[in-house]
């Protein structure tokens, strides 16, 4: 479940982290305002919807009797085993996480980009810099507050998911960790409920049990969180209302 879990979590951050700041980088660059409000509408509606209706809708186009499978079924291929197959399902776990949430870090990642100072960027060109030199050596650095947070927030989210794994994984064996110490706690209340409340070797054993639950989700978020913390103040006030 360990193993899971570390899977679906860098394997996010390497899809689904860097997309939000290419998509916000080719916005900041338009230069037609009603062009760059229709593209971060369109792409900020996905966010209303709640993991429930993603799933519905892939498992609609993906599942073995889905759309995608009686097209290549009716171009005599064989059925595609997106949601049942270890190798394939995660890439449908992490692309459908980046549909639904890319619009909502793409508004903080914009934010953050016309806090910083575009002249810079300006007299790099003219010295000669390319497109790369100006992304990496000026615009990250300045928006490095902001990355730091937003991978925190990552991390820490994904890290927490339980519900989005129960909607695709169908094999106990692929559930990340979160979901087994969920059965775990719902397993220990129902012994708990099923004992009566003077057996005081169930009611040590359950305390027992969820204090080890918490300990084992919280404990790898406070390792990060200190190397991280000197980021997390100025990357949530980039783009806030001051006053």
């Amino acid at each position: 479940a360990l193993k899971n879990t570390l899977i679906l979590n860098i394997g996010d951050l390497i899809i689904g982290f860097p997309i939000p700041i290419f998509l916000a980088i080719f916005l900041n660059e338009l230069r037609s305002g009603k062009v760059r409000k229709v593209t971060q509408t369109l792409l900020y509606l996905p966010n209303f919807l709640s993991w429930v209706i993603i799933s519905g809708i892939a498992t609609q186009l993906l599942a073995n009797s889905g759309m995608i499978n009686n097209i290549v079924n009716a171009l005599g291929g064989e059925s595609i085993p997106f949601l049942s197959s270890s190798g394939i399902w995660r890439f449908v776990y992490w692309f459908s996480g980046v549909w639904q949430g890319a619009g909502y870090s793409l508004i903080v990642y914009l934010a953050a980009l016309m806090a910083t100072d575009a002249s810079l960027g300006e007299a790099a060109y003219i010295d000669g810099a390319n497109d790369y030199t100006v992304l990496f050596k000026i615009i990250t650095p300045l928006i490095k507050p902001t990355l730091a947070v937003l991978a925190l927030y990552y991390g820490v989210g994904h890290w927490n998911s339980w519900f989005n794994a129960s909607l695709y994984i169908t094999d106990n064996e692929l559930l990340p960790i979160q979901n087994i110490l969920r059965a775990i706690l719902i397993a220990n209340n129902d012994m708990l409920n099923q004992g009566a409340a003077s057996m005081d070797s169930i009611d040590t054993y359950a305390e027992t049990i969820k204090y080890a639950v918490i300990v084992i989700a919280t404990l790898p978020i406070l390792c990060v969180y200190p190397f991280l913390q000197k980021y997390f103040v100025k990357g949530v006030m980039i783009g806030a209302v001051k006053g």
